[in-house]
């Protein structure tokens, strides 16, 4: 965990799963690099802090992708 990010761990917003709880990549999968670390970050769609949040975490973590659920509101 980043020391910068620690206050959104500690309020629950933002949770990190190591690889290992995935289970092992099938040989058949060889091409198949599992990330070491998949970083949650609960957000509230309307809200000002969740998008600052958002864009702290992309900076400190500097993910190799972002995946954003989105709903019709």
């Amino acid at each position: 965990m980043h020391p910068e990010l620690l206050d959104l761990a500690d309020e629950g917003s933002l949770v990190v799963i190591r690889k290992n709880q995935f289970g092992p990549v099938p040989e058949w999968r060889s091409e198949f690099v599992e990330p070491e670390f998949i970083w949650l970050l609960g957000t509230n769609h309307v809200s000002k802090k969740s998008a600052l949040d958002v864009e702290r975490v992309v900076k400190v973590v500097r993910p190799d992708n972002v995946v954003v659920e989105l709903c019709r509101s």
